[in-house]
């Protein structure tokens, strides 16, 4: 019992580390679109587009880890996005204002409390098919925020 406690302390403590570390890269991600707005069709907007699609990509991997399910999942939903304008190598321009929009709306889903996901994440994991440890899934998470953190 003491170790689940523990963990859960390391975890919540690992969620709050992800919480403050979203005062830098929100505004990070809004910088970016501010240059994919401005830049004009090209390479260099491509460029600006390709930074913007691993910004979200690793805000998307970790939300939904530390309780911030819907930022995750917004920012799942313009990586893709993003993506698939790199894939067709053309930004569709009738869409980037609402995908500048929901860019910068980003910020309201960080200020919505997080879950206590990661405890269910704990649980989930810790009674599937693998019956991953407790200490495995704290590994993992412990892994997952230290590339967070970078």
């Amino acid at each position: 019992m003491a170790e689940t406690d523990n963990l859960q302390q390391q975890l919540a403590m690992l969620a709050q580390l992800f919480a403050e570390r979203l005062k830098n890269d929100l505004p990070e991600i809004a910088a970016s679109a501010a240059l994919i707005q401005e830049a004009a069709a090209g390479e260099s907007r491509q460029a600006h587009l390709q930074l913007l699609r691993q910004q979200l990509h690793k805000l998307a991997g970790a939300a939904g880890t530390f309780g911030f399910a819907g930022l995750g999942q917004r920012a799942r939903e313009l990586e893709l996005q993003s993506a698939a304008w790199l894939t067709a190598e053309v930004i569709d321009e009738a869409a980037l204002p609402d995908f500048i929009q929901a860019l910068l709306n980003l910020q309201q889903l960080a200020h919505t409390p997080p879950a206590e996901p990661v405890q269910q994440g704990l649980q989930t994991l810790s009674n599937g098919p693998e019956a991953a440890s407790e200490r495995a899934v704290a590994a993992a998470v412990a892994r997952r925020s230290v590339r967070v953190a970078g």
